[in-house]
């Protein structure tokens, strides 16, 4: 018997920290989470479920982003995230399903409340909201979703 110091981890939860992990780079260089990005992930989402849940995967799927889609288009509507966070949020729900994707979006919402008090406090005030980069509290939020 071989015991191992890195626990292991479904390789759906590696995809998502790896695109979580891109998706926050980007965010803080750009500004922008890239359509490409987002479209990988959800296939790469897609495909995995498949493979390892069947058709009852693809239902996890759907339920999973459109979740989290409705969700965070009310603070894209109220104008407080952009697209590409709603959308990294889609995805993150793709690879969870509905019920790990409502918590991780918990997660991420207080996430990004922290962010926000962190830059009010820190930073001069000539700098406004709209300059934080939102993938960091999604990336942030979803990593300690994955560490629980």
């Amino acid at each position: 018997m071989t015991s191992s110091l890195i626990p292991s981890l479904d390789p759906r939860l590696i995809a998502l920290i790896i695109l979580v992990t891109a998706a926050a780079i980007w965010d803080i260089y750009s500004r922008k989470i890239p359509n490409t990005l987002m479209a990988a992930g959800a296939a790469t989402s897609f495909f995995l479920l498949l493979q390892s849940q069947g058709w009852m995967g693809i239902a996890h799927w759907i339920s999973g982003g459109a979740l989290l889609l409705a969700l965070f288009m009310i603070p894209y509507a109220l104008g407080i995230l952009g697209g590409g966070d709603v959308k990294l949020m889609a995805t993150i729900g793709c690879f969870l399903g509905p019920t790990a994707a409502l918590w991780n979006g918990v997660l991420c919402a207080i996430s990004g409340g922290i962010l926000s008090i962190l830059v009010l406090v820190f930073l001069p005030w000539g700098r406004t909201m709209s300059r934080i980069p939102y993938g960091v509290s999604i990336a942030l939020g979803t990593l300690t979703f994955i560490a629980l």
